[in-house]
């Protein structure tokens, strides 16, 4: 009895992305699985109708708009420019939505309290029973 095939290996073979061996392997394993014989054959029929459909178009040339428009690159002031831009918007809209926000302050003020209070804890705080509420307060 064979070892079963994975998809990706059939999909390697029908690729032609394997060595001899394995590829012998796959040989015989389609040779007992008419199913997979038959999905691995419409597969590659697939692949030979899309090599003859588009294989024609690989050999033509760029259109020329396309070119000029890979080829025409922004001058380096340009980027700099946009550099800042971006750099003067994102400040402006930060500065501005600090005034819609102030809760944002006070939850990071909350977190640093939490934090001050429990990294002095020798014990955590979920090891401390409810009777040792004085525990926390110190």
């Amino acid at each position: 009895m064979t070892t079963p095939i994975t998809k990706d290996e059939l999909q390697a073979y029908v690729d032609g992305a394997l060595d001899g061996d394995s590829r012998a392997r796959i040989a015989a394993w389609l040779a007992d699985h008419p199913e997979d014989a038959a999905r691995i054959a419409a597969y590659g029929a697939q692949i030979a109708a899309l090599h003859d459909a588009y294989d024609p178009i690989l050999g033509e040339p760029a259109p020329a708009a396309l070119r000029a428009a890979v080829h025409r690159q922004p001058t380096r002031w340009r980027r700099i420019a946009a550099s800042i831009a971006l750099v003067l918007i994102g400040g402006a809209a930060g500065w501005s939505l600090n005034e819609y926000w102030p809760a944002a302050t006070n939850v990071a003020q909350k977190a640093i309290g939490a934090h001050a209070m429990f990294v002095a804890e020798k014990r955590h705080a979920v090891e401390v029973q409810a009777s040792e509420e004085i525990h926390l307060v110190r």
